[in-house]
C-alpha cells in the first residue's frame, strides 16, 4: 500500500534484517521502516523525515544518508533527523565504500563530504557543469567518478591515489 497519488516510488528500498526502510518525495508521502518479521507486516515508524524523490538513501554505519526533496541529511534508525545540509538541490549520491558520499548537485557541483552521523563534512566542491540539471547518480569505478548532466555531457575525473615509487 506504500504508494503516492502517481504511483511513483523511485527510491529502492533498503533491507536491514526483517525491517526494510522505505521512503518517496512524491505527494509528500515521506518514508517509514517496516518489520516484515511477523506473520503480517508492521509498521515501526513513519515520517516525513525523508521523502526521496529520485536517488533513493542508503545505510553507512546504521545511518540512513539521502535527499529530503531538496536537503541532504542524515537520519537514525528510528527516523530522528541528525542533520541536514542545504543548497544540493535535488541531486544525486554515491555513497563510496570509504565511507565518503560523492554527491552531484543539481546544478552541477560535485561535492565529496564524509559520511558521518555527526554532520555534513565536506571534504572538496568543484563545478562540472553549466546549465541543465543533473538527477543521474554518479557512477564510480576504479577511482574515476563519471558524472552526467540533462544535455548528455558525460565528465570523468580520476581520483586513483597516485603511485609512489
Amino acid at each position: 500500500p506504500w504508494t503516492s497519488k502517481f504511483n511513483v516510488n523511485c527510491a529502492t528500498p533498503i533491507p536491514m534484517g526483517s525491517r526494510v526502510f522505505i521512503s518517496t518525495g512524491y505527494d509528500d508521502k515521506g518514508c517509514a521502516l517496516i518489520d516484515f518479521a511477523a506473520k503480517e507486516p508492521r509498521v515501526l515508524w513513519e515520517s516525513k523525515a525523508m521523502r526521496s524523490n529520485m536517488t533513493g538513501p542508503v545505510l553507512w554505519n546504521e545511518v540512513l544518508y539521502g535527499f529530503d526533496k531538496s536537503l541532504f541529511k542524515a537520519l537514525d534508525l528510528q527516523g530522528k533527523t541528525l542533520w541536514k545540509e542545504r543548497g544540493m538541490g535535488n541531486g544525486a549520491f554515491r555513497l563510496c565504500l570509504d565511507g565518503r558520499v560523492a554527491l552531484l548537485t543539481e546544478e552541477g557541483e560535485l561535492v565529496i563530504a564524509k559520511a558521518s552521523p555527526e554532520g555534513f563534512d565536506e571534504l572538496s566542491r568543484r563545478r562540472l557543469f553549466e546549465g541543465g540539471k543533473c538527477w543521474t547518480s554518479p557512477v564510480i569505478a576504479g577511482g574515476l567518478i563519471f558524472c552526467r548532466h540533462s544535455g548528455g555531457t558525460l565528465v570523468c575525473l580520476d581520483h586513483r591515489p597516485s603511485l609512489k615509487r
